[in-house]
């Protein structure tokens, strides 16, 4: 027989008991299956395991977060004996283990009625106690599975948000408009070019000719830094159109392996984080393009 009996936080009063005749495990955690359920933050869904050994002995198995304590030293596996104390992490609940022995008086030489069946018990103890810890382990598994589904459902429901505020559909338009306007910066240079070729042979005297040639010069060279400017954004639009389906693809291609492995949530903000830091990073690519298409077109008229 085991006797498990909850102590307040002097150890002096008991506050409730449970009794186990013929388990042969017994589980104590916040979980509502367990067999001893204590409702504390500090321990864990299944904190701590008590297993038959034998007939009489009994053997913890720790497996909460935060331990488990005997005489305020941790322990993880070890045998427990009559009158141990169990606190189940640091001030957390405490718990008095009592083992009761019963006493059978028989006369010498007398066979115990039973006896082959109780050697039996003893021989199928362990195994149950193996299914047990099978079944704990399932049960644990079905908890982080389900984890883990949650986690999914929220990364898809950020994931559907992102894709209203910033389509792939919106991107390709942004990228067309980048497109037209490096279009219409060449064909300015052109007409520049094609100035500069009409206006040189007017240009007879040396101080005239200089001059000319400066101010064409700067104006060419500013065309082509505004042109160079232009296919940098261009590509930092395509980078992030890359990068958008890369994210895509990458959910998608999880989605099967996140219904059966637990998902960290840590994992989930990083992917989030960084959808969200790309699309503020584009959308000051094209605030550049734009303004530098605005600069552009006020630079449209010369006068020599």
């Amino acid at each position: 027989m085991l006797i498990l009996t909850l102590l307040d936080a002097q150890g002096q009063a008991s506050l409730k008991q449970w009794r186990f005749e013929r388990e042969a495990v017994v589980r104590i955690g916040r979980a509502p299956d367990n067999q001893v359920v204590l409702d504390n933050d500090l321990i864990s869904r299944y904190h701590l395991e008590l297993r038959r050994v034998g007939t009489t002995g009994w053997q913890l198995l720790s497996r909460g977060t935060n331990g488990t304590f005997i005489n305020g030293s941790r322990v993880d596996q070890g045998d427990v004996v009559d009158g141990t104390r169990l606190q189940l992490a640091q001030g957390g609940p405490l718990l008095e283990l009592q083992l009761p022995t019963r006493l059978i008086t028989q006369n010498p030489g007398t066979v115990q009625p039973g006896s082959g069946h109780a050697a039996a018990e003893g021989q199928l103890a362990p195994l149950k106690a193996q299914l047990a810890q099978v079944t704990d382990e399932r049960e644990q598994l079905q908890d982080q599975l389900a984890d883990a589904n949650q986690d999914c459902e929220r990364l898809r429901a950020d994931l559907e948000l992102l894709r209203q505020q910033c389509s792939v559909a919106a991107l390709q338009e942004r990228q067309a408009g980048l497109t037209a306007r490096l279009a219409s910066l060449q064909q300015l240079q052109a007409t520049v070019q094609v100035e500069v070729d009409h206006l040189k042979p007017q240009a007879e005297r040396p101080e005239a000719a200089e001059r000319l040639r400066l101010t064409l010069g700067a104006v060419l060279a500013d065309l082509e830094q505004q042109l160079a400017q232009g296919r940098q954004a261009e590509q930092a639009v395509q980078l992030q159109l890359q990068t958008v389906a890369q994210l895509e693809a990458h959910y998608q291609a999880n989605q099967a392996l996140a219904a059966q492995l637990p998902v960290e949530g840590s994992l989930t903000e990083s992917l989030l984080d960084r959808l969200k830091q790309n699309l503020k990073d584009l959308d000051q690519e094209l605030a550049r393009a734009h303004e530098q298409h605005l600069q552009a077109q006020a630079k449209q008229f010369f006068y020599f």
